[in-house]
């Protein structure tokens, strides 16, 4: 009877152990690729999969999007200049079959493969185009990993470059072009405000030139401006102008008057006419906003 028992005991942990060794769960998003003998008859899951004890068995594999980090690559551009440049890469499985049976180890592969493509795609590359043009880098670089990878049943969604170091000499070269550009672009800024200010100047000399009247208000426009500074003394020109026909009068009022000495100059204290000579250089104003002779 003890012996009919433990012959039980036997026979129950060897179906339960059986019946462990032929059910797997997978989850949602992984697959099980089964061999029967050495064959392959197909993929399964997810949920629950039997399979024979023995005779079958199964390599699991994983559909979600996997994040590889490409390792930094010494790169020389075309032009000559070295680079440090790392990346990432994001790929996922989608013919679990031809992954594991294409290729021994998909991941290391698709690493090999995206640090190849990575050297030699930025090498045909110029330092400016690395530096400026890094969105149609990274389109070549998927497209083109992606095509060697795709008969092992992986797909590249995206490429992203990273990091890109250069030599210290090459950035302060770099700094020192930003800022030359930087001031060419001032000037040329300045000059086309030069031009600008000019033709509106001179637009504005041409309106002035049609009234004399015009002239003289602006004249006072800009005394008024400087008189209301305070502890400034300005000397303001006065023009020649204002005073011909003031000098025609009294030439006409008094033909007689004393003839100029023979060298043409005036009797000291007297002007055109017999009148007081006055100075036409120019006229001193002070902070008062008073003009003196």
């Amino acid at each position: 009877m003890t012996e009919m028992l433990i012959a039980l005991v036997v026979v129950v942990g060897l179906v339960i152990a059986l019946v462990a060794a032929s059910v797997r769960v997978l989850r949602e998003y992984e697959r099980a690729v089964v061999f029967r003998l050495g064959r392959l008859v197909g993929q399964r899951g997810p949920g629950l999969v039997l399979l024979v004890p023995g005779i079958d068995r199964m390599v699991r594999v994983s559909l979600r999007t996997v994040t590889l980090n490409i390792p930094p690559q010494n790169v020389i551009t075309r032009d000559n200049v070295p680079a440090h440049v790392d990346a990432v890469a994001y790929f996922r499985v989608v013919d679990p079959d031809a992954s594991v049976v294409d290729i021994e180890d998909a991941v290391k592969a698709t690493s090999q493969i995206a640090q190849t493509t990575l050297r030699s795609v930025l090498g045909k590359a110029d330092l400016d185009a690395l530096l400026s043009e890094r969105e149609r880098l990274n389109e070549d670089l998927q497209q083109i990993i992606d095509e060697q990878t795709e008969p092992w049943g992986i797909k590249v969604s995206t490429v992203e470059i990273k990091d890109v170091g250069i030599p210290t000499t090459m950035q302060r070269a770099m700094a020192r072009q930003a800022e030359a550009e930087r001031e060419r672009r001032a000037k040329v800024i300045h000059a086309e405000g030069e031009l600008q200010a000019a033709a509106t100047l001179s637009e504005a000399a041409r309106v002035l030139s049609g009234n004399p009247a015009a002239i003289q208000l602006r004249y006072l426009q800009t005394l008024s401006e400087i008189g209301a500074e305070q502890n400034s003394t300005i000397v303001f020109p006065l023009p020649i102008d204002l005073i011909k026909p003031l000098l025609a009068a009294t030439d006409a009022i008094a033909p007689g008057a004393a003839e100029k000495p023979s060298n043409g100059a005036l009797p000291e204290g007297e002007g055109t006419g017999g009148l007081p000579r006055v100075a036409l250089g120019g006229a001193r104003l002070d902070s008062s906003a008073h003009a003196e002779p």
